[in-house]
């Protein structure tokens, strides 16, 4: 029973962050969303060039660069979160989706920026990774996925010790298909543990689809396992991209 209900009310968050959300990326005061999480705003959450700081399209602009590109000072980046703070709270009926904004070309670290979020208001959602290190989790949020030449009998045993630290504090995830899916949705019922599948929007991302769902992944989680032997292709690019995030990856291959 508990299983069920937290697996329910996580996919209701996940389905709601990607249909009805406020995007915020990290953005510099020039307002040139070129690279990453600025450029996905622009494409998907109509984020406009030019506007560098705060409500823009479907998204919010948080700067953490100035108008020349350079890094701002830790205290400015601050004064921003706490602008977008303010302005969740007195926007009850939206939902903010903040990226890890600031840890990837501005240069600062997890451990530098996720305190400046320890005190957000309900319908301000952040990375796991980041709450994670706020202590504001209950649960490891662990995602598991492989490919199908791996025996049921090998991911239990890998599941039981590499879960053991938790001592059943943790949330399995998975994209919800394939043989490995379904071995961890039925080990998480046996030990009452709560499952969620994340599954892709190829309605709304299109050829995109794949690779967003990749960035989710990586939002959501804070460790993975993944049992494969290839040297590329989709579970290949899935681990780089859940690594490039922070997560902690553990890797099983015949």
């Amino acid at each position: 029973m508990l299983a069920g209900m937290l697996e329910s009310s996580t996919m209701t968050l996940y389905r709601n962050l990607l249909s009805d959300t406020i995007f915020v990326f990290g953005s510099n005061l020039a307002g040139q969303h070129l690279g990453g999480a600025a450029a996905f705003a622009v494409k998907h959450y109509n984020a406009e060039f030019g506007v560098g700081e705060g409500p823009t399209g479907k998204s919010y602009a948080l700067p953490t660069k100035d108008e020349h590109l350079n890094s701002l000072p830790l205290t400015d980046v601050q004064w921003h979160v706490e602008q977008l703070l303010a302005f969740g709270r007195t926007q009850r009926e939206a939902r903010f989706q903040v990226t890890r904004i600031g840890c990837g070309l501005a240069g600062f670290t997890d451990e530098q920026i996720a305190p400046m979020f320890k005190k957000t208001s309900d319908n301000v959602f952040l990375p796991g990774r980041w709450l994670s290190l706020n202590r504001q989790l209950e649960r490891a949020r662990l995602f598991v996925e492989g490919s199908n030449d791996f025996s049921v009998e090998r991911i239990e045993k890998t599941l039981n010790e590499s879960t053991a630290p938790w001592g059943g504090q943790i949330e399995l995830v998975t994209t919800g298909s394939g043989a490995v899916n379904d071995v961890v949705r039925a080990w998480a019922r046996r030990k009452d543990l709560p499952w969620t599948p994340f599954l892709k929007d190829e309605m709304k991302f299109q050829e995109q689809a794949d690779i967003i769902l990749d960035d989710q992944l990586a939002w959501y989680c804070t460790h993975a396992i993944v049992y494969h032997h290839e040297v590329e292709g989709p579970l290949v690019r899935r681990m780089e991209a859940l690594r490039k995030e922070g997560l902690k990856v553990r890797h099983f291959h015949n």
